[in-house]
């Protein structure tokens, strides 16, 4: 396998399943990524990846210990010591000057991550630098510190050029980025969009989304199996296609953040995405990953039931469509048969009175996973329901569809809807347990207040567009 690490083509014999935290640190000694949590969580293994797309090379953050050799073939790999290259470059001189180290076990996932932040932010700003540096954790600096730096570089710099090469060159003049590594778009092969094969793979093969999951649960058993990425069986965008859009199954979360069809079909996506796991999570994690997961609490499978979404399934008998969420057959289990694999995913496209809310439960607002989480999509007629769907995640053995309840919002007012009867029909449809992230009763609890919030999240997006969604 061949790719791009820094300065350097290098090509390498290991298993394509070796996380590339293992590779850089035992094979290559390349000690500056950490070893941290193993699952994602903390950003200590950060690095970025670039792709050379027909837009130009584009570099996303992403763990290093959930990221198999595979995904790197034909990328160009940065790591801490890719930006060692003289006197410190902004990124590093903001962290050095506002305090934002100590130990410094996390301080290179942080430096990545500003430095991925960037390469691809449309504007420079504070929210956004903070925010890319969510999935990065720190034990002993505390962050208000690393916030300052963060705000610190945004102030320090002059306006961004457009994104790629007139990008990278700037940032190469202001030190954030090697003069070397603006030749690397040059070597890079075009990563076309490809689209499924004539025939599937062959038994025995490991099909590998994103791996944000199977790298956490059976890390030996990727690295041992023969792998074939989803992205090389089916596309990765978002198709217009008659009365749908259609979503490559290998689509990553990231990707649907930036796709510009799927934000005027979703106008709060950017919001919703925000609360879906951190930027390097979301840089990897797959649509088709997370359906074929099956997590009873998965977000995107909670989002794409409310928005009435199908998966379209392949198979050398062909491909049949299957309504979300009947897909969803118990816990871990979906209607997915040997040979199937999850294609794309339909959803219907925007009617101009629909309304859209999404809602999660969890112990910290971003990056973790939800004790409930819930979505609802309505269609109004003046102020009246004519159509809704609601479903809920952590309230049954899969992301589940609240039928009754959804039907029960049918007709209502808007601004007068029965809350203790909406919430005593949703109650008769969930069966939630005793978990770590909360008891039945408070689950129960929970779905009512979410129920609640979705009401008054409809009612404020109908002021804010003076009665037109």
């Amino acid at each position: 396998m061949r790719l791009w690490m820094n300065e350097q083509e290098q090509h390498t014999h290991e298993p394509l399943g070796t996380a590339v935290l293992d590779y850089l640190r035992d094979q290559l000694g390349l000690l500056g990524t950490k070893s941290g949590c193993r699952e994602g969580d903390c950003g200590a293994c950060t690095v970025l990846v670039g792709a050379r797309t027909p837009q130009g090379v584009e570099y996303e953050p992403v763990c290093a210990c959930l990221t198999p050799l595979v995904a790197l073939e034909n990328r160009h790999l940065v790591t801490v010591e890719g930006l060692s290259h003289g006197d410190l470059g902004p990124v590093q001189q903001s962290i050095l000057s506002e305090g934002a180290v100590q130990c410094g076990f996390c301080t290179p996932g942080i430096v990545l991550s500003l430095t991925g932040y960037l390469l691809c932010a449309t504007s420079l700003t504070e929210r956004q630098a903070i925010a890319s540096v969510a999935g990065n954790l720190c034990r002993c600096t505390g962050y208000e510190s690393i916030r300052r730096a963060a705000r610190a570089l945004v102030s320090s710099l002059p306006a961004l050029e457009e994104r790629g090469p007139k990008r990278f060159a700037q940032l190469a003049a202001l030190g954030a980025w090697p003069r070397s590594f603006l030749s690397i778009a040059d070597d890079l092969p075009l990563v076309a969009n490809r689209q499924p094969p004539a025939r599937p793979p062959a038994r025995g093969t490991l099909v590998l989304g994103g791996g944000t999951d199977l790298m956490v649960q059976r890390p030996s058993a990727v690295r041992g199996s023969r792998i074939v990425l989803a992205s090389s069986l089916a596309h990765s965008c978002v198709q217009k296609r008659g009365d749908d859009l259609a979503i490559g199954s290998a689509s990553t979360v990231a990707q649907l953040e930036r796709s510009a069809l799927l934000l005027e079909e979703v106008p709060r996506l950017s919001h919703i995405v925000s609360l879906i796991a951190s930027p390097q999570i979301r840089s990897r994690a797959t649509v088709a990953g997370n359906l074929v997961n099956a997590s009873p609490i998965g977000d995107l499978a909670i989002l794409l039931l409310a928005l009435c979404s199908k998966v379209c399934i392949e198979s050398p008998k062909g491909v049949r469509e299957v309504d979300l969420e009947r897909f969803f057959l118990s816990y871990k289990k979906v209607d997915l048969r040997p040979g199937e694999l999850i294609v794309e995913v339909l959803v219907p496209r925007r009617g101009p009175r629909r309304l859209l809310s999404f809602e999660k439960v969890c112990k910290r607002t971003h990056l973790d996973i939800a004790s409930v989480n819930s979505a609802c999509a309505v269609e109004l007629d003046s102020d009246r329901i004519v159509n809704a769907r609601l479903s809920a995640g952590g309230i049954a053995p899969v992301p589940k569809l609240l039928e009754a309840t959804s039907q029960a919002l049918v007709g209502s007012d808007l601004h007068s809807i029965d809350i203790a009867a909406l919430t005593k029909t949703a109650q008769a449809e969930i069966s939630p347990i005793d978990d770590v992230r909360g008891s039945a009763v408070y689950k129960r609890l929970l779905l009512g207040r979410l129920l609640l919030a979705h009401i008054e999240s409809f009612q404020k997006q109908q002021r804010f567009s003076g009665g037109h969604s």
